[in-house]
């Protein structure tokens, strides 16, 4: 009986030691991933023979396949709406890959099978205050930007847009009273400017047009009238004028006060024809006149010079003896 005793304790023990040893067995065990890839419709990985998977990702597809482990998506369900870039379109599945691929067909810069409309944008730059760009017929915009400002000239240096309004401080120190988006032509040397800016002020006093030597006795000169030929009336004569003026009369007291007239560094001032006079009058307020007979560079006849009244707006000839007021401008 003893000895049945003891056989049934070495078993228990034996039993107990076994158990021990399998499971410090499977505790030990190293896992050895494969270098292949297992996937299945999302995701791929790579597996150990125990079953373990390393790697675990979703895949990443290209046209139908992963770009890392090469499981092909099947079945494609490629939408009814088409997709499209700059040259083509297609029917394209939700993992990537593409049906009926073909190149536009254009009308008009409108595919007929997708509607795909192709931008043809216009090289005449539009603009507005502050931005200018290359418009489409569909009104997209491209190479859209800021003006570049040129003070000197008064024009975005890369579209053109003028950057002065009327009422603005000019670059000489006054008012812009005139501006011309087509430009006008300045007559003494075919240059287009596009505005018109008027001096701070006046001139300290009122001057005649003609100077002693150019004015007879009876009217207080020591010569006779001399017709100055050329002189005109339109916007863009005023400094040609000047010029001709100063050419036969060397000291007539307004065209040479504007010609020797500097502020800002700007030397350019000349006495306004009738017409550019005119513009001064219309924006009398912006340049802070309010009255009074302002000489132009316009001749009227041999004796006589186009003046304006800045009270009523009228105008007609003064005598060239006669001291008027007189306001300089610039054009640029």
């Amino acid at each position: 009986m003893k000895n049945k005793a003891g056989i049934i304790v070495l078993t228990a023990v034996i039993v107990i030691t076994l158990s021990l040893t399998g499971c410090a067995t499977d505790d030990s065990h190293t896992h050895n991933f494969g270098t292949a890839w297992k996937s299945n419709a999302t995701q791929h990985w790579h597996e150990c023979s125990c079953g373990e998977k390393s790697d675990t990702a979703n895949h990443t597809f290209e046209a139908g396949e992963c770009t890392v482990c090469e499981y092909e998506h099947t079945p494609h369900n490629f939408g009814t709406a088409w997709t499209s870039n700059a040259t083509q379109h297609w029917h394209e599945c939700s993992c990537g890959a593409k049906s009926e691929l073909a190149n536009h067909t254009l009308v008009n810069d409108i595919c007929t099978v997708c509607g795909y409309h192709a931008h043809n944008f216009s090289t005449t730059w539009t603009s507005d205050a502050t931005q200018h760009w290359h418009e489409c017929s569909c009104g997209e915009k491209s190479d859209i930007a800021n003006h570049t400002g040129n003070t000197e000239r008064g024009l975005c240096s890369v579209c053109g847009a003028l950057q002065y309004s009327l009422g603005d401080t000019g670059p000489g120190g006054g008012k812009i009273f005139y501006v011309s988006t087509a430009g006008f032509t300045m007559m003494d040397n075919s240059t287009t400017a596009h505005y018109l800016e008027a001096a701070p002020a006046d001139m300290a006093t009122t001057l005649a047009w003609a100077s002693s030597a150019f004015i007879p006795s009876t009217f207080g000169g020591t010569g006779d009238w001399v017709d100055i030929t050329g002189t005109e009336t339109a916007i863009g004569t005023g400094r040609k004028n000047t010029a001709l003026i100063l050419a036969t009369d060397a000291d007539a007291p307004a065209a040479k006060a504007c010609v020797e007239y500097s502020i800002n560094e700007k030397t350019d001032w000349f006495l306004p024809s009738k017409d550019e006079r005119n513009e001064l009058y219309n924006r009398k307020a912006d340049v802070g006149i309010t009255s009074g007979d302002y000489w132009s560079s316009s001749e009227y006849s041999s004796d006589y010079a186009w003046a304006q009244n800045f009270s009523n707006g009228g105008g007609g000839g003064s005598v060239k003896s006669y001291t008027n007021l007189v306001r300089a401008v610039r054009a640029f």
